[in-house]
C-alpha cells in the first residue's frame, strides 16, 4: 500500500512542480524580469492555488489513514504515505523548484525567437491552425 501511495503522489509532485515553474516561464516570457527575480514574484503569485490545491488533497487522504477495522489496517500506510509524499511535494514546489528556475533557466529560453517559446516554431503553428479549426466550427451552422 505505500508503493501504491508514491506511485498515486508522483503525479501531485509532478504537477506542483509543473505549475509553480510555468507561471515563473510566463514572468519571464511575459515581463521580461530575470529568473531570479520571476522566481520570486510567480511563486508568491501562485502559492496560495497550489497550496490550496495540497491541503484539499491532504484533507482527502489523511482521514483513510484513520479507517478502523480489518480494512484500516491496510489503509493506514496508504493515507500516512499519501498525505506525507503530498506535503513534500508542496515543500519542494515552493522551495526547490523556484531555485532551480532561477539558477538554470535563462532570458533567452523566453525570447520570441526561440522556437520552443509560444510565439515562435512549433507551438505558434499548432497555435493558427487550432485557431483557424476553432473558427470554422464556430462559423458553421447547425
Amino acid at each position: 500500500m505505500t508503493m501504491l501511495a508514491l506511485s498515486l503522489a508522483t503525479g501531485i509532485v509532478i504537477d506542483d512542480a509543473i505549475v509553480v515553474l510555468e507561471n515563473i516561464f510566463r514572468f519571464v516570457e511575459e515581463k521580461g524580469i530575470t529568473p531570479k527575480e520571476a522566481a520570486a514574484d510567480a511563486t508568491a503569485e501562485i502559492g496560495l492555488a497550489v497550496m490550496a490545491t495540497t491541503l484539499s488533497l491532504v484533507v482527502i487522504f489523511v482521514p483513510v489513514a484513520f479507517m478502523t477495522g480489518q480494512i484500516g489496517r491496510y489503509f493506514y500506510s496508504f493515507g500516512i504515505t499519501s498525505a506525507a509524499a503530498i506535503l513534500i511535494s508542496m515543500f519542494v514546489s515552493f522551495t526547490l523548484t523556484p531555485a532551480l528556475c532561477a539558477w538554470w533557466l535563462k532570458a533567452e529560453d523566453a525570447s520570441p525567437t526561440t522556437p520552443t517559446t509560444k510565439s515562435g516554431g512549433f507551438y505558434a503553428w499548432i497555435d493558427q491552425v487550432y485557431g483557424h479549426m476553432l473558427t470554422l466550427v464556430a462559423a458553421s451552422p447547425r
